[in-house]
């Protein structure tokens, strides 16, 4: 483990420092070089993707030395800080709905007065210049990557970039960065509710699935019911309400891995009897909150930051393309997407 020191802007390399967090497992075997990862966000720890064995298989670990880094504005690096107070960040994770500009920018205005220079040096060009970096630092000729999700679209940067200094890149669920932020976001809801259905295949044919009938019966059951949590407004031990977009945050995070169904149809079987202890539980693992109420990671404040940087949604309204993302993913679509616009 050690830190990397980066220009926090590339353009003036006197300008002040970024420090990246880099972790390095060895090969167990003779080494055929090393290998860097990120596994996506933006705000995802590439530190702990590496650390705890998920980011590539036994048989590159076996061979190649694993290098992740949190990227600048991430967790162990020099984080982008928005809200100091935790209450202030569950505010806009999970509070309700209201005047979008008002607070999108208190939001925005807390983002720059306590990260700095650093905010509008998020974009994803510079992180590509910061994997240039640590390639060198390493000593590899050329770069070995494996990118996914977002880390997909810092590989294809970083293709654009350093074309002479590339190795093998794998970019795994990669998105075309050509899309406007609000057509990726869209894409990214269909495949939400696509991957919800392959759930409510396999639970149909579990007798104990809190849903019936067909797919297509199953599909709206479960709409009505991440929509209902805005009437039922259940209370969690903390007073926290839940409400659709933070269900659909659970819903979500569930959605990534099929180890991960059985919890989803506890979740969702709890919400069904008055209890969002569950949801709950997956919204802020997916927020990275901690049961005291802290913020172990800045998934939001580096997600906004980023997309902000890189995308550019001048002129288009959040409620017309809110109803856009629901007719297109009926089940998690919109909900969701008020988690990433409206909050």
């Amino acid at each position: 483990c050690t830190t990397v020191s980066a220009p926090v802007d590339w353009a003036d390399p006197e300008s002040d420092r970024v420090e990246l967090a880099v972790v390095r497992q060895e090969s167990t075997n003779t080494t055929r070089g090393s290998v860097l990862t990120n596994p996506g966000g933006p705000g995802g720890s590439g530190f702990d993707f590496v650390s705890f064995g998920y980011a590539v298989s036994p048989a590159v670990r076996a061979d190649f030395d694993v290098i992740g880094w949190d990227p600048r504005g991430v967790g162990r690096s020099t984080r982008v800080t928005c809200f100091t107070d935790n209450a202030d960040t569950d505010a806009v994770l999970y509070g309700p709905v209201g005047d979008l500009d008002a607070e999108g920018a208190r939001f925005a205005t807390a983002c720059a007065d306590n990260t700095g220079e650093l905010l509008q040096h998020m974009d994803t060009a510079s992180s590509a210049r910061d994997m240039d970096l640590i390639r060198a630092l390493v000593g590899s000729d050329k770069l070995n990557y494996v990118g996914y999700s977002y880390g997909t679209f810092l590989g294809t940067v970083y293709t654009q970039l350093f074309p002479g200094n590339l190795g093998a890149i794998v970019l795994d669920g990669a998105y075309d960065p050509a899309l406007s932020l609000f057509d990726l976001f869209q894409d990214q809801s269909v495949a939400y509710d696509d991957a919800f259905r392959s759930y409510l295949e396999g639970c149909l044919r579990d007798p104990g699935c809190l849903f019936t009938g067909s797919v297509d019966d199953a599909a709206e059951q479960a709409r009505v019911l991440i929509a209902s949590a805005d009437t039922t407004a259940l209370v969690a031990d903390d007073g926290r309400v839940l409400d659709s977009p933070t269900l659909a945050s659970a819903v979500v995070y569930s959605l990534f891995s099929t180890q991960y169904w059985d919890g989803l149809s506890a979740l969702l079987r709890g919400v069904g009897d008055g209890d969002p202890t569950l949801a709950f539980a997956a919204a802020d693992s997916a927020n990275g909150r901690y049961g005291d109420g802290s913020y172990g990671l800045n998934y939001t404040e580096v997600y906004t930051s980023v997309m902000c940087v890189d995308w550019s949604s001048a002129g288009e309204s959040i409620d017309d393309r809110l109803a856009s993302i629901d007719a297109a993913a009926p089940i998690v679509g919109a909900p969701y997407a008020r988690v990433d616009f409206a909050r």
